[in-house]
């Protein structure tokens, strides 16, 4: 278990990370499944991939959800899987798991920003347009009133 005897092998070896041997008298190990990490040699079972983070196939160590997403369910299996950062929000470190907080007054955020001053142009992420304001975390901009 955690181990496994190729032919001719005068002696089991242990699974490399990001395999796993769960029984007895086998001649391989078994790739760590999708959503899933197995991070030491000789592992016996696969690991829940934690929040944040995903999981491709013969993962040993858990890949962190980029900047601009955040991600709050175990077991993806790809970064298309972390959640884009919300409308108003930013997300300025990999592997979260809520958003950093609120674009800053005068600033856009569309979906996905990793900044709270981002220098794209609306519709993107970016300064509130002409004619508009936009407070903190404001998830449109406001027409200016005219005058």
């Amino acid at each position: 278990v955690g181990r496994f005897c190729p032919a001719g092998a005068l002696n089991e070896q242990l699974c490399l990370p990001g395999t796993y041997n769960p029984n007895v008298g086998q001649g391989a190990c078994l790739s760590c499944p999708v959503g899933f990490y197995c991070p030491n040699s000789g592992h016996v079972n696969y690991t829940d991939c934690p929040v944040g983070f995903y999981c491709p196939a013969g993962t040993s160590v858990p890949v962190a959800c980029p900047a601009g997403t955040y991600s709050t369910k175990t077991n993806l299996k790809n970064a298309t899987e972390c959640t884009p950062c919300d409308v108003g929000q930013y997300c300025a470190n990999k592997n979260l798991t809520a958003p950093t907080g609120p674009c800053a007054a005068g600033y856009f955020c569309a979906s996905g920003a990793s900044t709270a001053t981002p220098s794209g142009t609306y519709p993107s992420n970016g300064p509130c347009p002409f004619g508009h304001y936009c407070l903190a975390g404001a998830t449109a901009p406001t027409k200016c009133d005219a005058g």
